[in-house]
């Protein structure tokens, strides 16, 4: 999926700050994913 920053900056207060939480999440659970991978190879 793509948005772009324009529409992004367009968007509610709501919108973004959910965007926001949603991506953040999305970076934590890959994190912890590359860390768990990382744990299994060591």
């Amino acid at each position: 999926m793509k948005i772009r920053a324009e529409d992004l900056r367009a968007s509610s207060l709501s919108c973004r700050r959910l965007f926001d939480e949603r991506f953040l999440n999305t970076l934590v659970e890959r994190l912890e994913a590359a860390n768990e991978q990382l744990a299994v190879m060591s």
